[in-house]
Parts: structure tokens; sequence; C-alpha cells
């Protein structure tokens, strides 16, 4: 694989994540471990660097989610907002994050708005 971590894989886990008897993702986690996630992968110690590292402010970045097994299976909305804050906080402005399915009906069925700031 090209790029400046060839073939380099990062596993981030945590049973805290999710509470499966209330079906609830716990945010700070999950924050906390794309956090951990980033910078393990880079070697750098803030997540602004890390990031940094990959997406420059003058970017355009889109986030391709997958929505097709939606409500349950989908990409999880608190993990895209998550990346969206880690965005904004390196500069890359609002109007530059797309976040985008192949068809515009599946992306509507999940919740994406609420965790995006």
């Amino acid at each position: 694989m090209p790029g400046p971590y060839p073939g380099r894989v990062i596993r981030v886990h945590s049973e805290k994540s999710l509470d499966t008897e209330h079906d609830a993702v716990n945010l700070d986690v999950v924050r906390h471990m794309l956090s951990a996630g980033m910078k393990s992968l880079t070697g750098d110690t803030a997540d602004r660097d890390a990031w940094s590292r990959f997406i420059s402010p003058q970017d355009v970045v889109g986030i391709k989610v997958n929505c097709s097994g939606a409500p349950r299976i989908c990409s999880a909305p608190e993990v895209v907002g998550a990346i969206v804050e880690n965005l904004t906080a390196i500069g890359v402005p609002a109007s530059h994050i797309y976040i985008y399915e192949r068809y515009g009906n599946q992306l509507q069925t999940v919740p994406y708005a609420r965790f995006v700031p």
C-alpha cells in the first residue's frame, strides 16, 4: 500500500464505546479511540499534528459512508461526527467537507446532522 505508512494497521478497542443494554454510544470514548488511533499511526502526540499529516486546510474532503444497512448497520454517525470535528479543528472549512453515499435517499436514513458540527 503506498503512502507514508505502508502496510501499517492500528487497532483501537474499548468495551466502553457502546452500552449494548441501552444501545447508546459513549461519544467521549469514541473520540478518545479515534485520537489514540491517529496518534499511534503517526507517532504524533497531538491530534492536530496527526490529522495534519494527511489533510491541510485547503483540501476538500469527502467522507464516504455506508448507509445501505441503515438504521442498524451503517457508518456510525458518532464516528463520522468525530472525524468532522478533527477536520475542522485543523482548519478545514465546513463548506469543504462532504459526507456522501451512492444514493442520496440512503444518506437521509442516518442522523449524521445530529453529530456533525
